[in-house]
């Protein structure tokens, strides 16, 4: 009976590492799409990112960061693919919201994060006015929704309660 939680606690610790890693990961992906499309950011962003989702790594085994980094991508990618953002623009601030909601409902314990200031930066520079990204809130926070929803059928960041079945 005691041996079932020694078999699952490499799986839950690499959960944990992914869902650490992920937002870091997501803005890289999304930053990078934007400067293949000509966009500009700050030169600094892209290795701040890349720091932040190597953090989630540091003090694994070698062959659990290979796992995790795969894992950390392969979400990402499936996530970003998924909802298919036309304007990279929006794939940005979404997966900056996405961050922000985490740390605000206790789903991502790092507020210290790399991520979560890039995150808090783009939204604010998306306040600005005359600025190149359109801070359009409701739509910002239904794809949020959508993420939150991928991510947690995924198994990260908790579970999705769903409403009791009309009888």
């Amino acid at each position: 009976m005691h041996a079932l939680p020694a078999v699952l606690a490499p799986a839950e610790e690499e959960r944990r590492r992914v869902s650490l890693g992920l937002p870091a990961h997501l803005l890289w992906l999304s930053a990078d799409r934007l400067a293949r499309e000509g966009w500009r950011l700050r030169g600094d962003v892209p290795i701040q990112l890349s720091r932040a989702a190597a953090t989630a790594l540091i003090g694994l085994a070698p062959h659990r960061v290979a796992r995790c980094a795969r894992m950390v991508d392969e979400a990402a990618v499936a996530l970003l693919r998924d909802l298919s953002f036309d304007d990279p623009r929006d794939g940005l601030l979404s997966c900056a919201m996405l961050t922000l909601k985490l740390v605000d409902e206790g789903l991502f314990p790092d507020a210290a994060n790399q991520a979560v200031l890039v995150a808090t930066l783009l939204v604010r520079d998306a306040e600005e006015p005359g600025s190149e990204f359109a801070l359009n809130v409701p739509v910002l926070q239904y794809n949020v929704g959508k993420m939150l929803i991928r991510l947690n059928l995924l198994g990260y960041y908790g579970s999705i309660v769903l409403p009791a079945a009309k009888e």
